[in-house]
C-alpha cells in the first residue's frame, strides 16, 4: 500500500477551447482533511467529477491506493472506496432518513435485503452511530421530502460516510447549514480523520476551513498550490490576485 490514498498527476481537461485543468498534480495522505479552494469556474467540481469517474480526463493519471482509476465507472470507483456528495442533493425522497443511510451502506447493497428489511445487525449499529453523531435522531423516521434543506445535507453526508470508503469528496459541506450543525459536521470530520480516513472538501467558509483543514489546495489557472494554513494562503501574491 502506498503512502498516499490519492495521487493526481498531470491531469488535463478542456471544454471546447477552454482549458480548465492544466498539468494538475497533487497527493493526499491518509487520515487528513484537505480543503480545495478557488474562485468560481476554476475547475473544482470538474476535478471532483474526474476523481469519482463522472467525467473523463483528457490526459494525466489518477491513482487510488496506487491503482489507476482513469476511465473506470463511478460505481466501480465507489466500490473501491471513494464516496462523494454533490451540490445538488441526491437522496431517495420517499424513503426515511434512516432508510437512505442504510441503503448507502456497503453491507446493504443487496436490493432484496433492503426492500425486505433484512439488515445485518452490524448495519443497524453503524447507521445508528452515524445518526447519533450527526444529531439526526429526531428525524430518522421522517421521509426526506418532509425535512429541511439543511437536514437533507446532513443526511447526504451520513450516506457518504455509511458507504464506508477511504476517501470522501465533500462538495460545500456547510453551505446553507446552521452554526450548530456546522459544529456537528466539524466534530464528525475530526472523528473520521482519527480513523485514518481522508477527506477532500470544496468550501468557502473560512472559519470552517481553519477549524478542520490540515492542508489547503488552492486551484488557479488549472494548477494546484499547497498551503499549510489559511493565513499563509492569504498572504500569497498569486492568491491575492486570483481569489481574495
Amino acid at each position: 500500500m502506498t503512502d498516499y490514498v490519492l495521487d493526481v498527476s498531470n491531469v488535463e481537461k478542456s471544454f471546447n477551447t477552454k482549458r480548465v485543468l492544466s498539468g494538475l498534480s497533487f497527493s493526499l495522505g491518509r487520515g487528513g482533511v484537505y480543503a480545495l479552494i478557488g474562485a468560481n469556474g476554476t475547475g473544482k467540481t470538474t476535478l471532483f467529477n474526474i476523481i469519482s469517474g463522472f467525467l473523463p480526463a483528457d490526459g494525466g493519471d489518477v491513482r487510488f491506493n496506487g491503482c489507476p482509476i482513469n476511465n473506470l465507472s463511478p460505481n466501480l470507483i465507489n466500490t473501491m472506496g471513494i464516496s462523494r456528495t454533490f451540490q445538488e442533493i441526491k437522496l431517495a425522497r420517499s424513503l426515511s432518513v434512516k432508510e437512505n443511510i442504510l441503503l448507502a451502506a456497503k453491507m446493504n447493497s443487496n436490493t432484496f435485503q433492503f426492500y425486505f428489511k433484512d439488515y445485518p445487525k452490524e448495519a443497524y449499529s453503524k447507521v445508528n452511530d452515524i445518526i447519533n453523531q450527526l444529531g439526526l435522531d429526531h428525524i430518522q423516521m421522517k421521509p426526506i421530502k418532509e425535512i429541511s434543506y439543511g437536514e437533507q445535507k446532513l443526511v447526504s453526508y451520513a450516506c457518504c460516510i455509511a458507504n464506508d470508503g477511504e476517501l470522501y469528496l465533500l462538495d460545500e459541506p456547510v453551505a446553507g447549514i446552521s452554526s450548530s450543525n456546522i459544529m456537528r459536521i466539524t466534530n464528525f470530520l475530526r472523528s473520521i480523520k482519527d480513523r485514518k480516513k481522508t477527506v477532500l472538501l470544496v468550501e468557502h467558509n473560512r472559519e470552517f476551513i481553519e477549524a478542520i483543514a490540515d492542508r489547503l489546495l488552492f486551484l488557479s489557472l488549472g494548477k494546484i498550490i499547497e498551503f499549510t494554513s489559511y493565513s499563509q494562503m492569504k498572504s500569497d501574491p498569486l492568491v491575492q490576485k486570483a481569489y481574495l
